[in-house]
């Protein structure tokens, strides 16, 4: 493209391609750049062109997804035997979750080119999205037939097996994805699934894998900030944010901003973990600023995000009403946006079972907190998306409002819960070690000495190198040495 470019900088479709390889890479600041730039020349390109920059331009640069729509429906209607422009449609349908206008508009693409493999993907997770995972297994595999050198489809049928909970297959299939393109990138995906058997020592394998085989500065990052994120879980938390902090700053001092952003996002969740709100907050505020210059069309969702982190902050701190304030902020930005409404809305419920559990309104914590669980959902496999998917780390309310509510075995059923993968749920986030500590403590409460002692080793086992100085780590050490004690009297 800087070729084409070279040639003829007034180019103006090469602009938007090279503005979407930059969006790929996450360079932010030379993506908005080309957009610019090819919206400034559109006036010079066919009709056809300028349509494919103006509808690209307002959902990415203006974020009006409406213009956008009300655009592509115009060039359907002028171009009928165009595949863009259907493909082009149905990615806009399928991120509205208009999943059934999707499937026509893929529809239409395929039939005019039945070798279009990016469609017969993209229809393949729109089945995905409706847990019809059959069919978009089979969506892949016609994927894999027409595109016999491509390691995509088979990446993608690790995903739906991740879904549908078969993790072995998942990591079958990513193995497969690698064997025909080494720096697709699988690696990270396999080192989740390993992580999320609590296996990290395999997971920093494929994370080690994954950063020698890349070809781009992006992916290399993304395996550094998976390092961080998985040693916080094995309670190396100065290591974690050291290294997180180490690769902001080059992000930083290079303009790159998306780098920045999610692993400043990530470190404040971690002095959130800490119970340092204040250095968290101040990197909250930074990123808000980010926001507005570079996702301006995604602003709702971080201002929802933004209250969310301080409203947490606020009832651990004994500030109530301004945390009741932040609730009904976050309720009254839903109708702004729908670009990941369904995540907001689940966080939204589970701060609102905290606040209930402080006001001891316990029987609606522990309604509001069941019913949010049962409308959890299943994640995308990208890198952002599960970083968000497990922030914040703790997510046990329900189980501690059962216990203060006195309901000790179900307090341990909902430990059991989080602790256990069941392949059944729609729950793919990682097992937080201290789940396995507080259902330690549990066990004790019920005179489970054995089963005490498990959770203790189990959590010991993955904290056997975290920090000396960790209240969990020096506590657990102690009851173990104590439960061993009186079992072996």
């Amino acid at each position: 493209l800087v070729k084409a470019l070279e040639f003829d900088s007034t180019f103006a479709i090469a602009h938007l391609y090279l503005a979407r390889v930059f969006s790929i890479l996450g360079d932010l600041k030379s993506k908005i750049k080309a957009y610019e730039k090819a919206k400034t020349l559109s006036e010079r390109s066919t009709e056809k062109d300028k349509l494919y920059i103006e509808q690209s331009y307002a959902g990415n640069i203006e974020g009006n997804q409406e213009k956008r729509l009300k655009i592509l429906k115009q060039m359907v209607k002028k171009y009928p035997k165009e595949k863009e422009v259907h493909y082009s449609l149905a990615n806009l349908y399928r991120s509205e979750n208009f999943f059934k206008e999707a499937i026509e508009e893929y529809n239409k693409a395929l039939e005019l080119d039945p070798s279009y493999g990016s469609a017969m993907n993209d229809l393949g997770y729109v089945y995905a999205e409706l847990e019809q995972f059959e069919k978009a297994i089979e969506c892949f595999r016609k994927y894999a037939t027409i595109s016999p050198d491509d390691a995509n489809p088979f990446d993608s049928m690790a995903e739906m097996y991740f879904r549908m909970g078969m993790l072995d297959e998942a990591v079958a299939k990513y193995k497969e994805a690698l064997a025909v393109k080494p720096d697709f990138g699988s690696d990270w995906r396999i080192a989740y699934i390993y992580a999320i058997k609590e296996d990290y020592a395999e997971s920093m394998k494929w994370l080690d894998q994954y950063i020698i085989a890349s070809t781009s500065r992006r992916n290399r990052y993304d395996g550094v900030a998976w390092k961080g994120f998985y040693r916080y879980m094995q309670g190396k938390i100065n290591q974690s944010l050291e290294e997180l902090s180490r690769i902001s700053d080059q992000a930083k001092a290079r303009g790159d901003v998306y780098e920045r952003w999610v692993t400043d996002y990530i470190k404040a969740w971690i002095y959130h973990d800490k119970g340092e709100y204040e250095s968290g907050q101040k990197i909250m505020k930074n990123l808000g600023e980010l926001f507005k210059k570079y996702y301006p069309g995604n602003l709702s969702f971080f201002k929802a995000e933004y209250k969310y982190y301080v409203g947490l902050a606020e009832l651990e701190v004994g500030q109530i009403d301004s945390a009741k304030l932040r609730l009904f902020e976050i309720k009254s930005l839903l109708p702004e946006f729908t670009f990941r409404q369904d995540e907001i809305i689940f966080r939204h419920n589970l701060f609102y079972a905290d606040l209930l559990i402080i006001q001891d309104s316990l029987k609606k914590a522990i309604a509001t907190a069941e019913k949010t669980f049962r409308l959890d959902k299943l994640p995308r496999m990208g890198t952002w998306s599960i970083f968000g998917y497990n922030l914040p780390f703790i997510k046990d309310v329900l189980a501690r409002a059962y216990y203060k509510n006195g309901e000790l075995d179900k307090a341990i059923a909902e430990y059991e819960r989080l602790t256990n993968f069941d392949p059944n749920s729609n729950n793919r986030r990682l097992i937080h070690p201290k789940y396995r500590y507080r259902l330690a403590k549990l066990y004790e409460e019920k005179s489970w000495s054995d089963k005490a002692i498990e959770q203790y080793e189990k959590f010991l086992e993955i904290w056997k190198d975290a920090d000396e100085d960790l209240e969990e780590l020096i506590d657990a050490r102690k009851q173990l040495i104590k439960l061993n004690e009186m079992a072996n009297k």
